[in-house]
């Protein structure tokens, strides 16, 4: 698992040091080793992922889905 996210925020970094122009498409997908195609394609994941992560949400605290409302009463 440490390792994973190790490789997802080596991955992230890459990514924004393309955005930034410090380096192209080209070089990032070299230094991660894959296809530009591929380097791509893990770009729009990341940033989609951002942009979702950064929208304005409700406040205060989650909703607690009632399935695990329910289970939680089953056992009490």
């Amino acid at each position: 698992m440490e390792e994973e996210k190790k490789l997802a925020r080596e991955r992230a970094a890459v990514i924004l040091e393309v955005r930034s122009g410090k380096l192209t498409a080209t070089e990032g997908a070299e230094r991660l080793g894959v296809s530009r195609k591929t380097y791509y394609e893990w770009e729009d994941r990341a940033l989609t992922a951002m942009a979702e992560a950064l929208e304005n949400q409700a406040p205060g605290r989650p909703p607690t889905p009632w399935i695990r409302r329910r289970r939680s009463f089953k056992g009490k």
